[in-house]
């Protein structure tokens, strides 16, 4: 029977394929770190652009076909992740780490297991680099997850988080909690659609995947992971057969274990990520439905829709949120574009429905 699948990119699924993905894909990440300082990168081809307030962004060279995935604050400066095509076929990772200084290439973890190396994501905490997250395989359909220790200078041996699935792996996400532990989850398809999986890691130890939600016959997938509380809570899209179209659900987790999901009622969005700044968290998403452009919800510490705004917009790629420094308001931000976000007075998705 046919299942309805989507793809967290088109830009992710060319470097599983080996080819190199298409610039218009590329998206900007944040490291954000204590006292509101961020540094922001914006890519484009095999050039890459940072701001970290300085009066002009300062080009970095990238190499070609580069699709960065994550970005972090450790060590007084951050640190940028991405991976692109090799030319003897397959793809490697690229890591960089910065201090306002100057930049430094960081050799990726080894040995290798596989020719397709994809989706690094860095684990930082409290300012401190913990490790990388990655998948790795021979192809996009024998993906396994790895994790390795880094110290600020060097990585630590690879362990495997998790073995190739019965199909792909991807959109891989992670967040630290308050504990000083690690919470990673991804959509990884299991022989009939996609589940999101899971795992807790902590000093370098990690727990056996499991899935977030009971099995069902329907995709789950591009799942995000914020921490919230002791805790934390991890937004994704579920198929509805009957709308036939993907919602946007939530989930909190105690610690120990996921709550029952939520669906966030109204027109939901695709590609959630979550957002942290000022002490309030926010998740961003692609709109569906009628409505073009982003939705944005600024979300209470029990997890609850306090607020929601839509901001218009033909641009598919995702923004940065940002703060307006003349007007202290948010905005989504491109690298030549930004549009005030407007809170809407009463809240559309303000009930979440068990």
């Amino acid at each position: 029977m046919f299942r309805p699948r989507l793809l967290p990119s088109l830009a992710a699924l060319c470097l599983l394929c080996g080819a190199a993905p298409v610039a218009a894909f590329d998206e900007p990440l944040a490291a954000r770190g204590g006292e509101g300082k961020a540094v922001y990168f914006f890519p484009a081809g095999s050039e890459l652009r940072l701001e970290s307030g300085q009066p002009e962004a300062t080009p970095v060279a990238l190499p070609a076909g580069t699709l960065l995935k994550s970005a972090a604050a450790a060590g007084g400066g951050w640190l940028l992740a991405g991976a692109y095509p090799r030319a003897e076929g397959g793809s490697e990772l690229f890591l960089l780490a910065g201090d306002g200084t100057g930049e430094r290439e960081i050799p990726p973890p080894g040995p290798r297991r596989g020719r397709l190396r994809a989706e690094p994501v860095w684990l930082a905490n409290g300012g401190r680099s913990q490790g990388l997250l990655w998948l790795e395989g021979d192809d996009r359909r024998s993906l396994a997850l790895r994790y390795a220790p880094f110290d600020g200078e060097r990585f630590g041996t690879p362990v495997e988080v998790a073995p190739p699935a019965a199909g792909s792996q991807l959109a891989l996400a992670a967040a630290p909690l308050s504990d000083g532990s690690f919470l990673a989850l991804w959509s990884a398809f299991d022989g009939q659609d996609d589940e999101i999986l899971w795992s807790h890691g902590r000093a370098g130890e990690w727990r056996d995947p499991q899935p977030l939600a009971p099995d069902n016959d329907v995709p789950d997938i591009t799942p995000a992971v914020a921490a919230l509380g002791d805790g934390a809570i991890a937004a994704w899209n579920r198929f509805d057969p009957e709308l036939g179209a993907y919602r946007l659900l939530t989930a909190r987790f105690d610690g120990e274990r996921w709550r029952e999901p939520a669906v966030i009622e109204g027109a939901g969005g695709l590609y959630p990520t979550f957002e942290r700044l000022d002490g309030t968290l926010y998740l961003l998403c692609l709109r569906a439905g009628t409505t073009r452009g982003w939705g944005l919800l600024r979300l209470t510490e029990e997890g609850r829709v306090a607020r929601e705004a839509d901001v218009e917009t033909a641009r598919a790629e995702r923004p940065l949120l940002v703060t307006d420094p003349g007007t202290g308001g948010l905005a989504l931000r491109w690298e030549e574009e930004e549009i005030a976000v407007r809170w809407e007075r009463t809240p559309r998705t303000g009930r979440l429905r068990r």
